[in-house]
């Protein structure tokens, strides 16, 4: 409990027990967006391992757009973590992926799920390609920039839906 305490997943207070945190849409929102930097950060070092070698992520990208067009938004949301995450392990950064890996819990939110509902997802998912395409090239540079205005479209997203749920007078937390 005390593990999971100190990595965000629980809070934990003596004689009290132990809770699952509740993230507010504002964190989700920050975590976004460091994560987006972390991501653009990895597409620069990772590039030079995977140019010619992304068959990995175009399999991940076919798991992505399946489950976008059976609207299985579980499924897309875990393989695109994974896609992120090969991109991040091929950087070959042991903190960077543990930095990275810290956000998990703050980006894997109800809300997410509802902005996937709220879009194309398969034309999210198909993002993913120009992703593939840079990094396959080993332009890490426009590799970085495709995945960090690939985040902005959600945070955008979240913004807008912070705005609205702050008009109402509530404070957004996701559990």
């Amino acid at each position: 409990i005390r593990e999971l305490a100190a990595i965000g997943v629980l809070e934990f207070a003596p004689r009290r027990g132990a809770w699952v945190r509740e993230v507010s849409l504002e964190e989700v929102i920050e975590s976004l967006a460091v994560r987006a930097e972390l991501d653009r950060l990895a597409a620069r070092r990772a590039a030079v391992k995977l140019r010619g070698r992304c068959g990995k992520l175009r399999a991940t990208v076919r798991r992505i757009v399946a489950a976008a067009r059976k609207r299985d938004f579980v499924a897309f949301q875990e393989h695109n973590q994974m896609f992120h995450r090969l991109i991040v392990e091929a950087a070959e950064n042991r903190a960077l992926l543990r930095v990275w890996g810290s956000l998990a819990l703050d980006v894997r939110t109800r809300v997410i799920m509802d902005f996937l509902a709220s879009v194309d997802p398969i034309k999210l998912a198909r993002e993913h390609e120009a992703i593939i395409e840079a990094l396959d090239r080993g332009d890490g540079k426009k590799a970085g920039a495709l995945l960090a205005s690939h985040a902005n479209h959600l945070v955008s997203y979240l913004r807008k839906e912070m705005a609205r749920q702050e008009k109402r007078g509530k404070r957004v937390v996701i559990r």
